[in-house]
């Protein structure tokens, strides 16, 4: 039985702690047994300055029985806001451009139609923090699911966006558009700054904004499970749909890395990436929001991190989620301790990566885990009939009162572009796609892997003349052939 003895300073006092790892391994496959999956997962666990614990679980690959390392190359999804916002303070520090300014500093010729979006008060910071009112669902579709934008287009979609109010209101437009920044000032796009700055000094070398760098073989395929029934999902990431809101694959290995260095390390081997002062700032509160995920009492956000209270102690955190994509990243200050947990599950394995984490919190804390574990895992198996129910709403008896011949064509948004509809009734919409599966008479149902949507034709003398997909609001395209 391994145990490593972790000397940390807290509270005045030299803490002497004993985390046996075999005890986090077994909780794992335990728990992984009674989820019944065979999907992948991945974990490591810092203290300080290393490494404590680094194990894959799972395959990657089912079929191929493809193994799950600390080295697989997973999409971590929004976790990604952290590393930009990290991004506008190394370039902060470099003098390039400071986040206090407004952002007509930068983007002079720029301004917004939708009053009282104002160019003159929206400042760097109030991109990264979610507290500038900017809203353009258009230009987050066509960032993060479809694929059907130039830069120009987004410029003229945020031209156009909508107000939200100043509170905070988390959502990928002050990333996005931050981005566009970045790339106007420097000449450089996010992803060559991130892996310029931050991945290359971190010696994250297996870490990349592009999905090309990656073969099919070594990118995890995408599941749900759902009581141990598994659906393989299509991987929807492409090198288009890779924003700064959510545009990161990285491994648990490398992601250590980037925690050791949010734990208070200036430098990384040698290298110093930004003095602590700045890494205090980025951990500290800048907007209050209440809001709970999971068992996280999330009070504030600071710059592209959650700050929240997990059984009385304080979590930094950000996570990610996508079509069969969960990224776990988090730690606690006080002790010096952080975890990484992804997995390429988006069913009943999605909430592993916080049980886990949650375990060897506990276990590190002094609480009593297995409890608290237990308390926990019930949510999920009480929750797995009804989840069950939902995947089986799947192909629909009920017969449409259409002629499919009249929804075969192409339909066309100036907001968020175009979608096809061809004569088997699939729909494809960008980078998403999925069958019309009729749910009344009249309307059907779109399964896009990344969500459902409810989709409704318009006629007009015996002719179809509109599309309209229903979700948080409803997309309207005209039939242009």
């Amino acid at each position: 039985m391994r145990y490593f003895l972790l000397l940390f300073l807290f509270a005045s006092t030299y803490i002497a702690q004993i985390i046996d790892t075999n005890k986090i391994d077994s909780f794992i496959n335990k728990t992984r047994e009674r989820l019944n999956l065979q999907t992948g997962f991945s974990i490591s666990v810092v203290v300080k300055d290393s490494i404590i614990y680094k194990k894959g679980y799972g395959y990657i690959d089912i079929d191929n029985k493809t193994n799950t390392t600390s080295e697989t190359p997973f999409y971590i999804a929004s976790a990604t806001k952290s590393f930009v916002a990290a991004l506008n303070k190394i370039l902060m520090n470099e003098k390039v451009i400071d986040i206090d300014e407004p952002i007509s500093t930068y983007l002079p010729d720029f301004k917004f139609q939708t009053k009282p979006l104002d160019t003159e008060t929206i400042s760097i910071r109030d991109l990264l923090t979610h507290k500038h009112g900017i809203v353009s669902l258009p230009a987050v579709l066509r960032t993060a699911f479809t694929g059907d934008y130039t830069k120009e287009k987004l410029f003229e979609l945020y031209q156009n966006a909508e107000f939200t109010g100043v509170n905070f209101k988390y959502s990928n437009d002050g990333y996005v558009f931050n981005s566009l920044i970045l790339e106007k000032v420097t000449g450089k796009t996010w992803q060559n700054l991130l892996e310029e700055k931050i991945f290359i000094p971190l010696e994250m070398n297996n870490t990349s904004s592009k999905v090309s760098d990656y073969t099919s073989l070594v990118l995890p395929k995408a599941y749900s499970t759902i009581n141990g029934e598994i659906r393989e999902l299509p991987f929807l990431k492409e090198d288009k749909t890779m924003h700064a809101a959510g545009g990161i694959i990285s491994t648990a290995e490398d992601l250590s890395n980037w925690l050791i260095f949010n734990l208070g390390n200036e430098e990384f081997n040698s290298k110093k990436i930004l003095p602590k002062s700045d890494l205090d700032e980025i951990h500290s509160a800048q907007v209050n929001c209440e809001k709970t995920f999971w068992k996280y009492n999330r009070y504030s956000y600071g710059l592209g991190w959650y700050l929240s209270d997990y059984n009385g102690e304080t979590l930094i955190h950000h996570f990610g989620g996508y079509t069969g994509a969960k990224s776990h990243i988090s730690f606690m200050p006080e002790y010096k301790i952080g975890i990484v947990a992804l997995t390429n599950d988006e069913g009943d394995g999605y909430y592993l990566t916080e049980i886990a984490a949650d375990y060897v919190y506990n276990l590190f804390t002094g609480k009593d885990a297995d409890q608290i574990a237990e308390e926990e895992l019930k949510i999920i198996l009480n929750n797995q009939e009804e989840a069950n129910s939902v995947e089986k709403e799947e192909k629909s008896k009920i017969k449409s009162d259409w002629n499919s011949e009249l929804l075969v064509g192409e339909y066309y948004s100036e907001d968020f572009g175009q979608v096809v509809i061809n004569e088997n009734l699939h729909l494809k919409f960008g980078n998403l796609n999925g069958d019309l599966i009729p749910s009344d008479n009249k309307k059907f149902i779109c399964d896009l892997k990344a969500f459902r949507l409810k989709v409704e034709f318009t006629e007009e003398d015996g002719k179809v003349i509109e599309l309209i997909l229903h979700g948080p609001t409803s997309l309207v395209f005209q039939k242009v052939k």
